[in-house]
């Protein structure tokens, strides 16, 4: 099909040997193979959704034994089945299985708070209260050091933040002696909406990618720029406008990737904000 044609919810008029018919273009769907782990997290919620609302324990084992089966790595399912386990009807038979299954959870990743707190739990339940203290102590060191770490990387996504935003700052100055030059300068025009954008200066981000269209309207990276700095001033129906021509010009021009992005934004938004 020629790219001036491809424009989706575009109507065509087509000739067949049986006789004219009307046609819709429509981009397919993006399809990807489902995976073994996600075949294995279908499993696990069937499993969840057996266990808390039909009751039915030994569905639910079944179908995290099936996960596991597909996904050996697949650490919620592990915590699942152990949990499930040790609330088993027949709960003395049942608590070494739920021992075991968190074990091999602690040997597939030694820094689970949940696997070291939940044996602590199990234990208790067996009457061995001194392994349930030891690693009742395991999952509170580790929930020290998580509580540490996160508080270091939100420290450094703060560092990251402030360096973008200084970044963009600088940026925006040498955009603008590029346009005291060439006030038509496309790059520039772009950037600087760009810049704007992350600074949050969503009003000043749409003037210059506006421009930036109106030099250039099939760049398909300033309307999917330009449907931010829309949405970010709670201009939902103009944002919307924007990503749906950004669409048809990234359609027309074969560019999937920015296509499949303003797609899944698109429909983000129309979720959360109905137009």
């Amino acid at each position: 099909m020629k790219r001036d044609l491809r424009v989706p919810g575009r109507k065509l008029e087509i000739s067949t040997e049986s006789g004219p018919v009307t046609g819709e273009v429509t981009t397919l769907p993006f399809i990807e193979n489902k995976s073994d782990a996600d075949l294995a997290k279908v499993l696990f919620d069937q499993a969840l959704d057996l266990f808390t609302r039909q009751n039915d324990t030994e569905q639910a084992i079944e179908r995290l034994e099936e996960a596991l089966y597909l996904n050996p790595a697949y650490e919620d399912a592990f915590e699942a089945l152990g949990v499930i386990l040790s609330k088993h009807e027949n709960a003395e038979g049942y608590i070494d299985k739920a021992i075991s299954v968190m074990e091999k959870l602690v040997a597939l990743n030694p820094d689970s708070i949940m696997a070291h707190a939940n044996l602590s739990v199990f234990y208790l339940e067996k009457g061995d209260k001194e392994k349930a203290e030891e690693e009742k102590a395991i999952s509170m060191s580790i929930r020290m050091r998580e509580a540490a770490k996160l508080a270091m990387q939100e420290k450094k996504e703060k560092e990251d933040k402030e360096a973008l935003i200084k970044e963009s700052q600088e940026r925006i100055k040498m955009f603008l002696q590029v346009l005291e030059i060439d006030a038509d300068d496309l790059f520039a025009n772009q950037g600087l909406g760009n810049c704007f954008n992350i600074l949050g200066e969503y009003d000043k981000a749409e003037e210059y990618l506006q421009k930036a269209i109106a030099i250039k309207p099939n760049h398909t990276q300033c309307y999917e720029d330009l449907a931010a700095a829309l949405a970010g001033q709670g201009k939902i129906k103009e944002a919307v406008s924007a990503y749906q021509k950004g669409i048809e010009v990234a359609a027309q021009k074969g560019d999937m990737q920015p296509l499949k992005r303003m797609k899944e934004k698109l429909s983000a938004l129309e979720a959360k904000s109905p137009v």
